[in-house]
């Protein structure tokens, strides 16, 4: 054997002349692929409903409503809640884009007030009956209403949502398998 540095072509001849192997086994006899549904690896889960809100369904912990001890519902009401700040928040920034002065608007000076409010306020002031329960379940998230003020909590959930709709459009595109290699 020689270890020259000349590139060689494998033993099936060049990669554009050899036929792409099957690397899924869900392969059908047609040579279609069929499509396995993905289910929830939490136990009690039945795969509804999605941590962003935006799907109908889920595979993962990270996108798993019951998991973060939410309902979908709740995960619904979020995004809409979250798309309405967003429109406020553009609405905000055209009209600091359009004032040429570094004087904050009436709108602006109002929303800071609410944003110190929010920050002020302790989760536990009116804290949701479901995750007040003693009896947290080992397997989900646990209860983080007494780590941050409202405000920051909130800012965390949406960002764990865009987070876990990121995991799984990744991961739709692998193939479904137990385990890591």
């Amino acid at each position: 054997l020689s270890k020259s540095p000349v590139k060689k072509t494998g033993p099936k001849g060049p990669a554009s002349q050899r036929k792409p192997k099957a690397h899924n086994s869900s392969e059908n006899v047609g040579g279609g692929v069929v499509e396995e549904e993905r289910k929830c690896p939490l136990e009690q889960c039945d795969s509804l409903g999605h941590l962003s809100g935006k799907h109908p369904n889920h595979f993962t912990l990270e996108a798993c409503p019951m998991y973060h001890n939410k309902t979908a519902q709740q995960c619904k009401e979020a995004y809409q809640n979250h798309l309405k700040r967003e429109e406020e928040r553009k609405k905000a920034v055209s009209v600091l884009k359009m004032s040429h002065t570094n004087n904050p608007t009436p709108e602006q000076k109002t929303y800071r007030e609410t944003v110190k409010e929010l920050r002020g306020e302790s989760q536990s002031d009116n804290e949701d009956s479901s995750s007040s329960d003693p009896t947290t379940v080992k397997e989900r998230e646990p209860s983080l209403a007494h780590c941050a003020s409202k405000y920051d909590l909130r800012l965390f959930r949406e960002a764990q949502a865009l987070a876990s709709e990121t995991i799984e459009e990744d991961l739709k595109g692998l193939p479904n398998v137990r385990g890591t290699k």
